[in-house]
């Protein structure tokens, strides 16, 4: 499967309110839900998969949750994403995700994970210069690499560092 970038689609809004409803009961609202990456950024071009980040008080919670969701049909993916500090889910079991695919990252409340991923979305959201910089930079990188999914992220990993932490500054100020 091809990597494509979307223009940014307003639906995904929906989506995500509709998959977060079914997760809270799902999960019987035991965490935080939070709408990550391109497409929980207003008119940032990308993948069009819909990032959700599940923050628990715990990891015991987070393996009870697993269960839960692999009974409604969600995927433990086996990428090397999962550590001890995230684990990921999918909403189609493949390894080639598509637009409208949902990924879930699940975390703990309050984590490095957690905290940079609000805090990227929320600098892009207040900062629609650097929002560009990062937009035109996937576009950037698409046309280098082609294809190669772990090439395109591993080249916009120090792009969203250092945004990280800018906005961090900006936080602690």
């Amino acid at each position: 499967m091809s990597l494509q970038l979307h223009e940014y689609n307003n639906q995904y809004v929906n989506i995500f309110i509709g998959v977060s409803n079914k997760l809270r009961s799902i999960l019987d609202n035991q965490c935080e839900i939070h709408h990550i990456g391109s497409t929980s950024i207003p008119g940032t071009d990308g993948k069009g998969v819909i990032d959700i980040m599940l923050a628990f008080n715990n990891h015991k919670a987070i393996k009870q949750a697993i269960n839960k969701l692999q009974l409604e049909g969600y995927y433990l993916s086996n990428n090397p994403i999962n550590t001890e500090d995230r684990v990921f889910m999918s909403s189609s079991g493949q390894t080639e995700s598509k637009e409208g695919d949902v990924h879930l990252h699940l975390t703990t409340k309050n984590s490095d994970i957690h905290r940079n991923a609000v805090l990227f979305r929320e600098y892009l959201i207040n900062h629609p210069e650097i929002k560009q910089q990062y937009i035109d930079l996937k576009y950037k990188i698409k046309d280098k690499v082609g294809n190669d999914r772990p090439a395109y992220t591993k080249a916009k990993a120090d792009f969203i560092k250092s945004i990280i932490a800018i906005a961090k500054k900006e936080v602690n100020n």
